[in-house]
Formats: structure tokens, C-alpha cells, sequence
């Protein structure tokens, strides 16, 4: 079964981009796209960038071929069939809680590849509550730099249109899939990540 997702490279917001990107271009993991794309290279045209401007968002349908979507969702249910559901606990909230402020393996999942639970896929005796696969709210943080599937899609794909949304020298510096599970799953309000 392939997970439903919300497919993230649809949907671009403008975010000004992080104080602390520069330091991070000598870091092992991190690549800017700058030596993969050139403003050349333009993939919005002039009416979906003055959109974009001007609202915050575009859509861009069928950004990607079908096949690559469908590879990197393979890919999703590989990792899902290699996971090993009693290795972790730790349950994604997008309001941060004294217990998320504590948990190790979020905090230290910038450079893996790491699974994070649904905030009701335990019950109150630490047994989920539905299959694992239905019950895995994101895995993240490091696809892009360690899986080499994630890894050809964002540095083959998302080069050339940083450019077009005004971006000078963008490096990647997390990645996630997110799923979107049937009948479980809070409400993901305003936040930024940290």
C-alpha cells in the first residue's frame, strides 16, 4: 500500500531564508544548488513569479514527472518496511512540549533519517493503535543527504527553481515526508522550524 502524502514540492511558500544558511556551506552534508542550477535555468515563467510575489504561494501542477513521484513513494514504503516500529516513541507535535524539548532522537535528527509517531498512535499502555504504517506521521531529517533516492530527487528537481523564487545561494538544509494518515493526526497550525 503506497501512503497518502501531501506532496510538498507542489506547494512553494516564500520564507526569507535562515541567518545561519552561510555558515553551513562547509558542512559535510550540505550542497547548494548553486553549482547545479544558474538563474538561466528558469522553470517559472514570468506570470507564475509575479503570482507567487505577490501572494506568498504557488502551485505548480505536475512540477514533477510521475515516475519520480512515484519512485520516491517506493522508496517511503521501503523505508517503512525496514523501520522497526519498537525502536522509537517519539511523537511528532507541532506545539512544541516540555517532553519534545527532551526527546533525543528529534532533537538529534538533523543529520539521520528518523521516524516520528502520530501525537494518538499509542494508548495509554504504549501499544499503537493501528498498523505502524498508518500510524507514522513524518520521517525526516537527513533524506535528502542519505538516501539516495530523496538524495536525486531534490538535488535533480529543486536546483533550478530556488532561482526563480529569488533564492541567491540556497542550500538544503532539511528534508521530511510527511504523511497524512486516515482517522489520525492533529492540526499542523503556524509554526517555524528551528
Amino acid at each position: 500500500m503506497i501512503p497518502r502524502t501531501r506532496c510538498c514540492s507542489r506547494i512553494l511558500h516564500t520564507m526569507k531564508p535562515r541567518q545561519c544558511c552561510s555558515s553551513l556551506t562547509t558542512h559535510n552534508v550540505c550542497a547548494s544548488f548553486s553549482s547545479l542550477a544558474t538563474p538561466s535555468n528558469y522553470v517559472l515563467d514570468k506570470d507564475q513569479q509575479r503570482f507567487l510575489a505577490d501572494n506568498g504561494y504557488l502551485w505548480l501542477k505536475q512540477f514533477l514527472p510521475r515516475n519520480v513521484t512515484l519512485n520516491v513513494k517506493k522508496r517511503v514504503v521501503d523505508l517503512l518496511r525496514e523501520f522497526d516500529p519498537e525502536s522509537t516513541k517519539s511523537i511528532f507535535k507541532t506545539h512544541r512540549t516540555e517532553q519534545q524539548h527532551k526527546d533525543l532522537y528529534f532533537l538529534e535528527s538533523g543529520d539521520k533519517i528518523r521516524f516520528f509517531w502520530e501525537e494518538h498512535a499509542f494508548d495509554e499502555q504504549g501499544k499503537l493503535t493501528r498498523d505502524a504504517t498508518l500510524a507514522i506521521n513524518k520521517i525526516g531529517h537527513a533524506l535528502h543527504t542519505l538516501d539516495p533516492v530523496i538524495h536525486s530527487y531534490v538535488y535533480g528537481y529543486l536546483p533550478a527553481i530556488t532561482f526563480d523564487i529569488g533564492m541567491q545561494q540556497p542550500i538544503p538544509i532539511q528534508s521530511m515526508y510527511i504523511f497524512k494518515q486516515p482517522g489520525i493526526g492533529g492540526e499542523v497550525g503556524v509554526h517555524q522550524d528551528s
